[in-house]
């Protein structure tokens, strides 16, 4: 007889112990370590404020190379590959000629601003595509400088 009376309490208990395991499903999902979560706990910790510096300096950084690069070109442009010596009248071309590059042909290297004036010559993308880069438009200073040496 107490058996029969026990049997519904058991049913009961089991549909107590479903219902608070169906209620703990989700947190128990959320607290489950799946693959993702061990990457993204393996991750370093990353303080915002030093990567806002951080990215604030790079920027900083990205911009004086390209005004240093911006004024070398100025520089180059605007200059005439001469040295005029203060005490005499005298004044010399300041490119060093170069004849022993890989494809045979001459360039010049300028002493005063470091530019080298190159031919025309080909080169080639990323993606593997040749082009042509065209001459320097100074390089016939390098060809005379080549006939006179």
């Amino acid at each position: 007889m107490s058996n029969e009376i026990n049997k519904p309490q058991a049913s009961h208990d089991a549909d107590i112990v479903a219902r608070v395991m169906e209620s703990l499903l989700p947190m128990i999902e959320r607290l489950s370590l799946t693959p993702d979560k061990i990457n993204e706990l393996k991750k370093p910790y990353v303080d915002p404020e030093k990567a806002a510096q951080d990215l604030a300096h790079r920027r900083r950084m990205q911009l004086e190379i390209a005004e240093g690069l911006i004024k070398k070109k100025l520089e180059q442009d605007n200059c005439d590959h001469i040295t005029r010596y203060q005490d005499t009248e005298k004044s010399a071309l300041r490119l060093m000629f170069r004849a022993n590059w890989h494809d045979g042909k001459s360039r010049a290297i300028c002493m005063n601003c470091d530019k080298v004036i190159h031919p025309a010559r080909k080169d080639y993308r990323p993606d593997g595509s040749e082009f042509v880069i065209p001459e320097d438009p100074e390089y016939n200073k390098v060809l005379k400088l080549e006939m006179a040496a």
